[in-house]
């Protein structure tokens, strides 16, 4: 697999490219900005990290009854 930019893993993942600079960032990787790219190996943990936090959120959601239209 080849590097990807950060702006395309953001669209990929449903984020804006701060929060996908910002959590590089916080998992000690340096990005300079949303043109950078990544290693695949990095691009894959920032996607489990992400789908983590939304199944946790989903869940959250789920248990507190927030999630409900109504």
């Amino acid at each position: 697999m080849s590097k990807v930019r950060v702006h395309t893993l953001a669209r990929e993942l449903g984020i804006r490219s701060s929060e996908a600079l910002a959590r590089l960032n916080d998992m000690g990787e340096y990005v300079k900005g949303a043109a950078s790219t990544v290693e695949p190996e990095i691009a894959e943990m920032l996607r489990s990290a992400v789908l983590q936090d939304r199944a946790a959120q989903t869940r959250n959601d789920a248990a507190d009854g927030s999630g409900t239209v109504q």
